[in-house]
């Protein structure tokens, strides 16, 4: 995979929440299909009509009455261009058991206009993904600024972008974690090791360790027997 990439961010996608979306969404265009009619308010007939004509109506035993046929969200994205950097699974701080314990939520479809629970992250990218890293724009204060034009200018703040980014993006795999967590199991352990071998040095003096290595079974018999002195004392 190419380190580096330039898209478009408004047609690039990827999957997010049941289906494919604009990567990078700006806004939203919403289209709605009626079908309109007029009730009797006495008969209870309803007849249909156009959108237009249930406005136009002036005969007071009919009311206007619709009803969704079907409502359709389309996403649109920003104008600018978009720098992505490629993200291989090892670099990634989710592996694939904590992807699919997060994958499935509950999300708001602005078609239905209800919660649903639904595949928000997709399948665990095993072959990688692509995240942003610069924006390319003309700064104006604002998150995406103003449209720019790729010219070799751009090309310095890409270079910045990535030093910036090697020194913050080191982030721990679930192996980097089970490792510090083993490290740490094995450090607890090394302790209370040393804390024993101190112990027991104190109790049966230097020469306890040659003791182990001369007769084992000894020294267990003298720690019993200093454990059954220590009890009657209490």
């Amino acid at each position: 995979m190419p380190r580096l990439r330039v898209v478009s961010a408004l047609t690039e996608t990827k999957f997010a929440c049941g289906g494919i979306k604009i990567k990078y969404p700006a806004g939203s265009r919403t289209e709605e299909k009626w079908l309109w009619g007029l009730k009797d308010t006495e008969t209870g007939e309803i007849t249909a009509k156009t959108e237009q004509q249930v406005i136009d109506n002036q005969d007071p035993k009919l009311f206007g009455v619709r009803k969704l046929l079907s409502r359709t969200v389309t996403w649109f994205g920003h104008s600018n261009f978009v720098v992505e950097y490629y993200r291989s699974p090892l670099e990634m701080k989710d592996g694939p058991f904590n992807w699919e314990r997060n994958r499935y939520g509950w999300w708001f479809n602005p078609e239905t206009k209800r919660q649903e629970w639904t595949d928000i992250n997709g399948p665990w990218p095993s072959e990688g993904r692509y995240d942003d890293l610069l924006v390319v724009k003309e700064d104006d204060g604002t998150r995406w600024g103003k449209f720019r034009e790729l010219g070799e200018d751009v090309l310095d703040e890409v270079r910045k972008a990535i030093q910036w980014h090697e020194a913050f993006k080191k982030v721990k795999t679930d192996e980097e974690y089970i490792r510090d967590m083993v490290e740490k199991q094995k450090a607890k352990e090394d302790q209370f090791e040393a804390q024993m071998a101190d112990d027991v040095e104190q109790d049966f003096g230097a020469d306890w360790r040659k003791m182990v290595q001369d007769n084992p079974e000894a020294l267990i018999k003298e720690i019993a027997r200093v454990n059954r002195i220590e009890e009657q004392k209490i």
